[in-house]
């Protein structure tokens, strides 16, 4: 009652009313008593009145249910008028009850004026309008004109002119003609549909599929009626005989008297309108004048309009759906790829997998943070408070705190997900997170991990005496389950606490208690040690006696632990408020306290009733419990088995696999067995074992464990039964009926095609076979080629159902007489075998589907019309589909490559504008290249930061274990200390040539050489002092004390580098003071080395100054005094080198030399006399692995051992070529071309030309020249997995024998020599058709597109030639295996070649025979098909319907290709446009000054045109840090200066 307005009291006697305002409540009363009453009697008029204006004239609220609902409908009502007005113009306009219908919709349209002006709307600052006003202008200003013009009654004005003149029929077309102003009505739906694909809260998908079709249905249906129209058809029912309509009515295809005779004529010119708009162009209907074509080519164009936008909105739609797996693929292609070349363990690979997958599964990669930050905070706090629940506010540690600092404590948790067997924490480990359990079980488990001690469930929480003093874990705790875990780290907490200081105060409290705490710890651990004494006294006893004493003893052994256990997490009274256990949420027990007294306990599960709620062996459960009540549980109790089966173990995901192949088996033989072989038995025992197949299936699908909506793994049977029963059960149970058995009804000569019929049911089935795609996609790496392998068997099933429909339409038991299988000529015949009648169904499925239409096989009833225009429409939208889906893929697929690029051209402008040196921009540009070659531009630092910290660092230390514990500073540490120090450590890559560090420059970084080798080099890079390779490290002493580097260190080849920060380094030392202390003694004894380091200095100048007295003395003497002199600078020189990298006896334990791994020298030491070399490599020896001069190495080593090693050594030559030489570079670009010119030349020969002795010296000139080709590729140098470049003679020819030797083996056998063995009329046929197998050489054309990509600046311009290539090359093919398949030797007599009239024939010339075989090629690869040219045979027809369906993947390939490219071309300027009308819409809102608006958007227009809008600061972040400073020094050094 304390609310405003609320009402006291127990129902409507004397209550009281009580309110925060005086007068509130009692006003409230009153009105309701006033409405009760009123709606008791009889409304008098004015009351009436009242009301009716008020209904009339009230302004509707914009969240009142008319006005969400009203859009909907009116879209519907447009589109239903547009649909009844053309076609009462055309066909229905003597039909009374379509009047009638037309006159209702325009009383629908009259209401709907009237209910705009009554619409409140939202302003465009988001407030409510109501006022009947604003709503009334802005509705008259806006819409209102295009209402007002499609209801005008034109028809009523225009029945003055007609009422009397000609007879009904023609006035009343008159009437309906005049109506088609209701066509305005349109622009609803145009208007709905566009302000639905804006609101984000809309399913665009579906929203967009819903407007495709109706834009296809209607505009479809329209051209139908338009097309009727222009047949001059008039109301008497006579057509103009020259018109479409005429010609049709003369062949007996048109009828022109009965409404059933007008549903035939529309469907006639419906299937005409949708065989225009699809392109299939059957023929049978066609123009006949000149105005019937002027439609008809506007038609065409309007089509191709249409359905084009159908499919790029579906290629649009499929690439943003898609484009966060394509991302996330990406990423975990990049991680695949990181980890194969670290070579790491597949085990620990196969984990982080099925982490990301199952990350992509809960979330689809995106973090739960990153969801919501752009949220307003109070917005984020109250949904983590939603989502978190009383996670927090129940820990003891945070009871009583401040409501603000929980708030902010919600805002820093951040949510983890961690599978089944990982690890949240190590033993021993220093931790710095405290977690909290929302979903899954958690196990705490023993030192040693091989006992489960306690389990967390739900509402736990584990770690906060970590996180509070970053103390060793007491204890490792696994994850049981799939856990969804929030996690708090150290830092943020602390972040926190400095803005309550006096919670600070009490942490820091507790921290002051926590020393007393550690001494109790330590007096229990004695207590504990003692009781282990005695448990082991109590062994030595069992061994020799099995006596109750001994027992009695071990019992009370047991007791004794169970105190000692309490004992460990307790703390002594006197303990400040708040402190907590040391290890009670840690350790493993499930009880802690604080020191308040007040207790709390993680949740415990017992281990045996765990084994109800998830699979423990072998992928089952243990056996169920027993279920009580209800007759359906006791019922699945006696029918289920007592076991059930893990989904995810391997024999489960086998039988799943088998399942979906049976379905698709299934697909394909249940049409099949309907269609055309019903009375085939092989194929009804095949379908009958399918249905056995299923029938386990379904038995086994009760046992099937599932995963809840907590992500936990549910596997007790009867649960398991349950779901199944609630999902998939209904759908498997409609397949299995035995509907078959019904086919005993039918007569004897109808029973087998009944039953055919009858198991149409099975198809239901065909859901299982779309589990194929997700098997498939487990077991393979290559998404794209599992996506390729799913649009086949989506278009051989497609294609294949549609077959079987067609055929049914003329024999679904009898065959018709009069349908498409017998008035399409002598070539189809109901009486064929059954396998020439599925060819033939086949073949026009296809030709339809792919819109070829050749116009051989065309409908003649309304069926088929009706059949055959679904077909081609469902045709245009599945191959539109799978376009869609390629061009997504190319576009997603090539996003990455796309930002790169943008990234490189924005890189290039910004040094041309800075005028910087050519050389540092080839440099960077071959960096930023090689960037890309070897991790497609992605930064290898944040590749796992989605995994949880303990599963980073165990993949981190599996990286880096070997080249840390390689490192004497960091040998014997502790294995949590190597965790940490992995995580910090970062990949990096330089370029052979680039500088890793200069001379004098401030060192903080230590790096590790992972692969390749660098040289230790004098300033100048002059002179080599050494090489250091995989395995080595420098920068040690840089890394503690950020002196200057003693040497100039540069890559010898590309080397893969790994580098830690001293930031990193001492944020890592704070939580291990005692390796801290270790390294600051270091720095002690680091100052004793720095001046012993400047007396050896002295005399280093020492000896500069004596060799400079030798110079003078050299300039005037040659003699031998002098050279002596030199000698012996020489050698004192190299004492001053050992004397610079050794520290006087004495300096403390751990400390490093000054220039030891840094300086060049290959020795170095610590002070405790532990000694470490760097690798080094001898100069002579390196030109071996790699070439210096000219392209090649030098003289091949001599090999020993094995016979084909000792062949090689004698057959190659000692020399190899580099693969980036210009001139090897050069003569690939040149076998590119003459592989190019074979693959049109040896088509040409077999097929056309086999007796032209011009084209069979050419290619046996080609054959010579890829005969050297084969010898000079076993000797191109190459690229290792390393990136190492290998040219020893050996090594190139073995890597070429594993590699392309098979494949140009083949190419090259001489395989044209058995021709001769042919008759000599055949043997030049012969000839030709035997070097077919130098087809196979393709794959070095392919190599062409990288060779012009490499030459040309323009990218564009070298995949369209690309494409041309693909369309001349693969057109060429099918043209020559199409002449073939009429005259492979002999021309057949029965061919496409002979019966398709006089102007094709088998003895035409061979460039005529070419021209026509490439004409149909072309016309069948485009969908074209004309019909002139058609197939007869099977051989045939099998022939011309792959060739369509390939056409249209292929031309849906390049225009897919063209649309990525035009898309991800123009992606940076599109979003910098879409920033920018954000922008100008923000100032209009804000209503800014339109001086200040111009000025920001001009100076965001000329931000543009100087980079692009891309932030220079950070354009070089991927380079190495030395390599930045070069560009960044190169482009301000003469603003420093």
């Amino acid at each position: 009652g304390s609310g405003s307005g609320s009402v006291s009291g127990s129902g409507s006697g004397s209550g009281s009313a009580s309110g925060s305002a005086s007068g509130v409540a009692p006003a409230a009363v009153t009105r309701r008593a006033t409405n009760f009453v009123e709606s008791s009697k009889i409304l008098t008029p004015v009351a009436a009145k009242r009301t009716w204006r008020t209904l009339l004239f009230a302004p509707v609220s914009i969240d009142s249910g008319v006005q969400r609902v009203w859009p909907a409908f009116m879209v519907v009502i447009a589109i239903v008028a547009c649909a009844v007005v053309t076609f009462q113009a055309a066909f229905g306009y003597e039909m009374v009850g379509l009047w009638a219908v037309a006159y209702l919709l325009d009383l629908v349209f009259l209401v709907d004026i009237q209910l705009q002006m009554r619409f409140g709307y939202l302003s465009r600052q988001g407030h409510k309008v109501n006022d009947i006003r604003r709503i009334r202008t802005r509705y008259m200003d806006g819409d209102f004109a295009w209402d007002l013009l499609a209801i005008l009654p034109l028809d009523l004005i225009a029945l003055a002119f007609v009422g009397g003149s000609g007879g009904n029929g023609e006035a009343l077309q008159v009437l309906s003609l005049v109506r088609t102003n209701r066509m305005v009505k349109w622009l609803k739906v145009v208007r709905f549909f566009g302000g639905g694909s804006r609101k984000l809260l809309a399913h665009t998908a579906r929203m967009r599929s819903i407007k495709l079709l109706i834009y296809i249905v209607v505009t479809t249906h329209v051209v139908a009626c338009l097309w009727w129209l222009i047949s001059a058809c008039g109301a008497d029912g006579l057509c103009r005989e020259h018109g479409w309509a005429g010609k049709q009515s003369i062949i007996g295809q048109l009828r022109t008297t009965g409404a059933e005779d007008t549903w035939h004529n529309y469907v006639l010119s419906l299937y005409w309108a949708v065989a225009t708009m699809t392109s299939t162009g059957y023929g049978d209907v066609h123009a006949a004048t000149t105005g019937e074509r002027v439609y008809a080519l506007c038609v065409m164009i309007m089509g191709l309009t249409l359905y084009g936008y159908v499919l790029g909105t579906i290629a649009a739609t499929l690439a943003n759906a898609d484009s966060a797996r394509v991302v996330f693929q990406e990423k975990l292609t990049a991680i695949q790829q990181f980890m194969n070349d670290q070579h790491l363990d597949p085990s620990l690979q196969q984990r982080v997998i099925r982490n990301y997958n199952y990350l992509w599964q809960r979330s689809e990669g995106e973090g739960i943070s990153d969801m919501f930050k752009e949220m307003p905070i109070p917005t984020q706090v109250v949904l983590f408070q939603s989502i978190q629940k009383d996670l927090v506010s129940k820990v003891p540690l945070f009871l009583e705190t401040d409501v603000g600092f929980l708030r902010m404590l919600t805002l820093k948790i951040k949510p983890s997900l961690f599978m089944p067997g990982e690890y949240l924490l190590h033993y021993g480990d220093i931790g710095r997170e405290m977690y909290f359990v929302q979903h899954g079980y958690l196990d705490v488990l023993t030192e040693d991990d091989g006992l489960v001690m306690a389990q967390l469930g739900p509402g736990s929480f584990v770690g906060e005496t970590s996180l509070l003093f970053s103390t060793p874990r007491t204890a490792s705790i696994r994850a049981a389950t799939n856990a969804d875990v929030f996690v708090l780290n150290k830092d943020d907490l602390d972040h926190i606490l400095k803005n309550f200081p006096q919670i600070q105060r009490q942490f820091e409290e507790i921290a002051k208690n926590f020393a007393h705490a550690q001494n109790v710890r330590q007096v229990i651990k004695d207590i504990g040690e003692d009781a282990r004494d005695q448990q082991q006294r109590l062994d030595e006893q069992l061994e020799t006696s099995r006596g109750g004493t001994v027992q009695r003893k071990l019992s009370r052994m047991s007791r004794l632990a169970g105190k000692v256990a309490k004992k460990v997490s307790r703390v002594e009274p006197g303990a400040g408020p708040g402190s907590v256990t040391g290890s009670g949420s840690e350790g493993g027990a499930s009880t802690g306290s604080t020191a308040g007294g007040s207790s709390y306990r993680g949740t415990v599960v017992d281990r045996d009733a765990l084994r109800v709620a998830y699979a423990q062996k072998g992928g089952r459960s243990s056996k169920a419990l027993k279920v009580r009540g209800g007759e359906l549980q006791r019922f699945f109790y006696r029918f289920v088995m007592p076991y059930t089966f893990m989904p995810t173990a391997p024999s489960v995901r086998a039988w799943q696999g088998a399942i979906a192949l049976g379905a698709l088996a299934s697909a394909l033989t249940i049409p099949l067995q309907a269609a055309f072989f019903s009375e085939t038995w092989g194929l009804v025992a095949l379908n009958w074992t399918l249905d056995l197949f299923f029938a386990l299936d379904m038995y086994g699908s009760f046992h099937i464990a599932f995963f809840n909506q907590g992500n936990i793994i549910v596997t007790h049977p009867l649960a398991t039964a349950l779901h199944y029963l609630r999902t998939n059960f209904p759908v498997d149970l409609v397949a299995g009926l035995p509907t078959d058995l019904l086919a005993l009804a039918f007569a004897p000569g109808n029973r087998w095609k009944a039953l055919g019929l009858l198991r149409l049911n099975r198809l239901v089935r065909i859901y299982k076979a779309l589990q194929l795609h997700a098997y498939l996609e487990e077991k393979s790496s290559k998404k794209e080629n599992v996506r390729s392998v799913s649009f086949l068997i989506l278009i051989v099933v497609m294609t294949h159902w549609v077959a079987a429909v067609w055929f049914l339409t003329a024999c679904a038991f009898d065959c018709q007489a009069y349908s498409w299988l017998t008035e399409n000529g002598p070539q189809l015949s109901p009486t064929a075998p059954p396998v020439e009648q599925y060819i033939n169904a086949i073949y026009w499925a296809t030709t339809t589907m792919t819109s070829v239409g050749y116009g051989d096989i065309v409908s003649y009833t309304n069926g088929e019309r009706v059949f055959a225009l679904l077909v081609a429409v469902f045709g245009v939208i599945m191959y539109g589909y799978i376009i869609g889906s390629i061009a997504a893929g190319l576009a997603n697929a090539d996003a990455q490559r796309a930002r790169f690029q943008e990234k490189l051209d924005a890189v290039k402008a910004y040094m041309r504008d800075q005028h910087l040196d050519k050389k540092i921009r080839r440099r960077v540009v071959k960096y930023l290249e090689y960037l890309w070659t070897r991790n497609r531009g992605i930064n290898a630092k944040g590749l796992f930061r989605d995994l949880p910290i303990t599963f980073q660092a165990e993949v981190a230390l599996s990286v880096n274990q070997h080249i840390i514990e390689k490192v004497p500073l960091f040998q014997d540490t502790d294995v949590g200390f190597m965790r940490l120090l992995s995580l910090a450590i970062n990949p990096i890559l330089f370029l052979k040539g680039e500088y890793v560090v200069h001379k004098g420059d401030i060192g903080n970084e230590m790096y590790f050489i992972h692969r390749g080798k660098v040289d230790v080099v004098s300033p100048d890079g002059a002179q080599v002092y050494a090489t250091m390779g995989s395995g080595a490290f420098f920068g040690e002493i840089a890394l503690i004390f950020a002196c200057p580097r003693t040497a100039s260190i540069r890559a010898a080849t590309n080397a893969d580098v790994f580098v830690l920060n001293k930031d990193d380094l001492d944020h890592i030392l704070k939580n291990f003071p005692q390796i801290q202390r270790q390294f600051e003694e270091i720095a002690k004894n680091f100052a004793h080395a720095q001046n012993v380091r400047q007396v050896i200095k002295d005399i280093g100048e020492d000896a500069r100054d004596q060799q400079q007295r030798l110079d003078e003395q050299l300039e005037t003497s040659r003699g031998g005094t002098v050279q002596r002199k030199l000698s012996r600078m020489s050698r004192l020189a190299g004492k001053v080198a050992k004397k610079v990298s050794r520290v006087e006896p004495g300096a403390g334990p751990g400390s490093v030399t000054g220039s030891g791994s840094e300086g060049g020298a290959s020795t170095g030491s610590t002070a405790g006399g532990s000694s470490y070399r760097g690798t080094v490599v001898d100069r002579d020896a390196l030109r071996v692995a790699y070439a210096q001069k000219g392209g090649r190495s030098s003289k091949a080593l001599k090999v020993r051992g094995g016979e084909l090693q000792r062949f090689f050594y004698r057959f190659v030559m000692p020399y190899t070529f580099m693969p980036t030489a210009p001139s090897v570079r050069a003569w690939q670009g040149a076998i590119a071309l003459g592989a190019l010119a074979s693959a049109l030349t040896i088509p040409l020969q077999a097929a056309f030309f086999s007796e032209t002795w011009g084209l069979v010296a050419l290619n046996w000139t080609l054959d010579l020249f890829f005969a050297l080709d084969m010898y000079g590729s076993f000797h191109i140098a190459f690229f290792n997995q390393g990136n190492i470049i290998v040219t020893h003679p050996l090594a190139t020819a073995l890597h070429y024998l594993r590699t392309n030797f098979p494949v140009d083996l083949v190419a090259g056998l001489p395989t044209d020599l058995l021709a001769l063995a042919f008759a000599p009329g055949n043997r030049w046929k012969a000839l030709g058709l035997l070097r077919l197998n130098r087809l196979v050489r393709i794959y070095k054309a392919l190599q062409l597109h990288a060779y012009l990509e490499e030459k040309s600046s323009k990218k564009e311009n070298v995949r369209s030639v690309s494409f041309l290539i693909l369309i001349v090359v693969m057109t060429h093919w099918v043209a020559a295996v199409w002449f073939l398949t009429a005259c492979a030797f002999d021309c057949q007599a029965y061919s496409w070649l002979t019966e398709n009239g006089p102007q094709l024939s088998p003895t035409a010339p061979p460039v005529e025979q070419y021209i026509n075989a490439i004409y149909w090629a072309t016309t069948t690869m485009t969908s074209v098909g004309y019909g002139d040219i058609v197939s007869y045979t099977n051989g045939e027809r099998v022939f011309a319907l792959l060739v369509a369906v390939f056409g249209v993947i292929m031309y849906g390939y390049i225009i897919g290709s063209i649309a990525a490219g035009l898309a991800n071309a123009d992606a940076q300027r599109a979003r910098f446009q879409e920033k920018l009308d954000a922008v100008k819409a923000y100032m209009r809102d804000q209503h800014l000054d339109k001086k200040i608006r111009r000025r920001v958007v001009k100076y965001l227009e000329y931000l543009w045109t100087r980079n692009r809008g891309i932030n220079a600061k950070g354009l070089f972040r991927d380079l190495p840090i030395t390599f930045q400073a070069e560009v960044a020094l190169s482009v301000n050094q003469h603003i420093i200066e």
